[in-house]
């Protein structure tokens, strides 16, 4: 199989990096605000 002659769409691979750093930043304020609240207590 030979996917060199293959073509992308070149908005999604933003798309899906826009997507990847949206989820790393929910997880890191999810992480944040929840060691956040522990240390308050």
């Amino acid at each position: 199989m030979d996917f060199s002659n293959r073509q992308q769409e070149p908005g999604k691979k933003f798309i899906g990096l826009g997507l990847v750093i949206l989820f790393h930043v929910l997880v890191v304020y999810a992480l944040v605000s929840g060691l956040a609240r522990k240390a308050m207590e």
